[in-house]
């Protein structure tokens, strides 16, 4: 006799939720990050330290700006990636290619 093996609806929801954390880790430490873009290029803040008016601290300010505004404005694209190589069993990386 052969037991029925029954399907269990939770464990796909679970991976998936796993894998949608997976990306969502990095956005306290880009968020973070982006903060200190906006406090090394903020006027305000420049005239009342003027140590960050000079100029290689207003283009470290503006490169963390930009590049993680680059990140936060191609999320999708992001958690695309990040959920099809957290979901794939193996080869994450070609499903993280081709996502």
């Amino acid at each position: 006799m052969t037991a029925k093996k029954k399907f269990n609806f939770k464990a796909p929801l679970e991976v998936f939720a796993k894998s949608i954390v997976q990306p969502m880790m990095y956005l306290s430490v880009a968020g973070i990050l982006l903060i200190v873009g906006i406090i090394l290029t903020n006027k305000t803040i420049c005239a009342v330290i003027p140590v960050l008016g000079s100029g290689p601290f207003q283009l470290v300010g503006a490169v963390v700006y930009q590049s993680l505004m680059f990140i936060i404005n191609n999320l999708s694209i992001l958690f695309c990636v990040g959920i099809a190589g957290a979901m794939a069993k193996k080869n994450k990386g070609h499903a993280s290619l081709i996502a």
